[in-house]
């Protein structure tokens, strides 16, 4: 039985922190990864709106960050948050299912 449709991982966030020199550095890097229900064509643009709308989100409160542990700690003391959030636009789409999200 499946119960969670959209799978919500945040292991790295796409957003890039630059090193020092003005370059990124892969090891600051934190993005975002969402699974979809399935690869039926409504459950990948559902997955592609849940993203916008943690991306849209996540940019403003990011912009005071300066680095990879600090925006660690923002995402989880998000999580309840950017859950909420997820779990509204699937609810907006009718889909009969909630997130689960992981840092």
């Amino acid at each position: 039985m499946k119960k969670i449709a959209s799978l919500i991982i945040i292991t790295l966030l796409m957003i890039s922190l630059f090193s020092c020199s003005g370059g990124i550095s892969y090891q600051d890097i934190i993005r975002i990864h969402i699974r979809a229900n399935s690869n039926s064509e409504t459950d990948q643009q559902v997955k592609y709106l849940v993203k916008d709308k943690i991306v849209e989100y996540i940019i403003p409160l990011s912009e005071s960050i300066s680095g990879k542990n600090e925006m660690y700690a923002l995402l989880k003391a998000n999580l309840d948050i950017l859950k909420e959030i997820a779990d509204t636009v699937l609810l907006e789409n009718k889909c009969g299912y909630s997130s689960d999200i992981y840092l």
